[in-house]
């Protein structure tokens, strides 16, 4: 669905400030985290005789050490979140508990991002029904008024995925994991783990653009009971999956040449001073914003998709009757 991307990234463009909203909504649950990380990068950089090398990206191996010097800096978040893809996964939220102090606070501004999310959602939905009067009250309205409704989906969607997660890859993991050490060869393992990896992306997939296009349809009908609206939405995905998918596709494969060509341009390298750190800050938010451009392109193209009638060929019109040939005037109308 080139077409609908198009139009969605011509609409996203028309209208900035949805994208400069999702910067801003971005920028303002990554300040709680800013200021500790950075006081924590000065304070051991300033001690460390790599400092100019490492300014731009501290190295891994750095990063190992001061976990050991200090584990009350993210606690256990790292390692449980890279288990998460690890062949047998997590059991469940609560091996997140030992989270620590910067670990701890990104989880829980993850929760607050969640509200943000189907807050600006809504703002962008029904802004782009709704193109009467200022675009900024409008998207304030529409955001708050489509709060409840777009809130329960997200944690709906969220809890579809978990679900989803628990039965595909934990306990189908826990399942084959003696079948898997009696594979003749590591390579037939790969294949197995890759499978489920493939069903898993397929139906976290799905499940996104459901929730994508229910939330197009509690938007776009209202004339439909809310409760239909749900399964109108649904219907909408399946219906037209092949077009949402394609839509989906082109939005990671935009955002994955956006990401290429930021770290194709290497400008942590120059981020040695303080004009350099402040280049380096200034050239990822630009990205950041370029991003949110794709972003609403893609909520756009879904609307798009969503809206679309087949085209219904029009009946043909009957051929017209022959009139009545009119009858001869009477002697006694002319003699009148």
């Amino acid at each position: 669905m080139v077409s609908a991307f198009l139009r969605g990234l011509r609409i996203s463009l028309a209208k900035p400030h949805f994208a400069i909203a999702l910067w801003l909504a971005t920028a303002a649950l990554a300040a709680p985290l800013a200021l500790p990380i950075s006081n924590f990068l000065h304070a051991e950089l300033n001690r460390s005789s790599d400092a100019p090398a490492l300014v731009a990206g501290p190295g891994f191996r750095w990063w190992q050490t001061q976990r050991r010097v200090h584990p009350e800096l993210v606690g256990n978040l790292p390692e449980k979140a890279e288990q998460i893809v690890s062949p047998t996964g997590v059991a469940g939220f609560m091996d997140f508990d030992g989270a620590q102090g910067i670990g701890a606070g990104f989880l829980g501004l993850a929760m607050l991002g969640v509200a943000a999310h189907a807050f600006l959602l809504g703002g962008i939905f029904g802004s782009l029904r709704d193109e009467r009067g200022s675009d900024l009250v409008i998207f304030a309205r529409e955001g708050s008024r489509r709060l409840p409704a777009f809130l329960i989906v997200t944690i709906a969607a969220a809890a579809i995925a978990v679900a989803i997660y628990h039965g595909v890859w934990w306990a189908a993991g826990k399942a084959l994991e003696e079948y898997s050490t009696d594979l003749p060869s590591e390579r037939a393992a790969f294949l197995l783990r890759l499978a489920r990896l493939a069903l898993l992306l397929l139906l976290l997939t799905f499940v996104k653009l459901a929730a994508d296009s229910i939330r197009v349809a509690l938007v776009e009908r209202p004339d439909l009971p809310p409760v239909t609206r749900y399964f109108v939405g649904v219907g909408s995905a399946i219906g037209r999956l092949r077009e949402l998918f394609s839509l989906l596709a082109l939005f990671a494969l935009a955002s994955a040449a956006l990401f290429f060509l930021w770290t194709r341009l290497s400008v942590g390298r120059a981020a040695t001073t303080t004009g350099g750190v402040l280049l380096l800050v200034v050239a990822q938010q630009v990205f950041l914003f370029l991003r949110g451009i794709l972003k609403v392109g893609y909520y756009a193209g879904v609307r798009e998709v969503f809206l679309a009638r087949a085209t219904v060929a029009p009946t043909p019109r009957p051929p017209d009757m022959p009139r009545p040939e009119e009858e001869p005037p009477s002697p006694d109308r002319i003699e009148a």
